[in-house]
């Protein structure tokens, strides 16, 4: 048993798609190597990935990270667009009973 665990263990997997071969343009990457692509795992999706040998794969695929770094360039962008969006009206509401206090006045 112990055998079958560890020979499955062993195996080179995408920890998203769980492909456990790349076509012949792709590589694997290993998300420890560069720490930007677990912040973006986590950013986008919640899931905290953690570096335990043999446990769970630490490998993504070049798809996939070109996936991941597009979904997280976008949600960024959608927070920031948010961020501005409430920043301008909050003025524009601000201004609006500066003005309605001054009229009442």
């Amino acid at each position: 048993m112990k055998e079958t665990l560890k020979a499955n263990i062993k195996l080179k997997q995408c920890k998203i798609c769980e492909n456990l071969e790349c076509s012949d343009n792709e590589k694997f990457i290993d998300m420890f190597s560069d720490l930007s692509i677990i912040a973006d795992l986590n950013f986008t999706t919640g899931i905290i990935t953690v570096n335990i040998p043999n446990l769970s794969p630490s490998l993504i695929c070049s798809s996939c990270l070109i996936q991941l770094r597009s979904f997280a360039d976008f949600k960024r962008k959608a927070l920031e667009s948010e961020e501005n969006f409430r920043t301008r009206n909050s003025k524009i509401e601000k201004k609006f009973w500066e003005d309605e206090k001054n009229n009442i006045l």
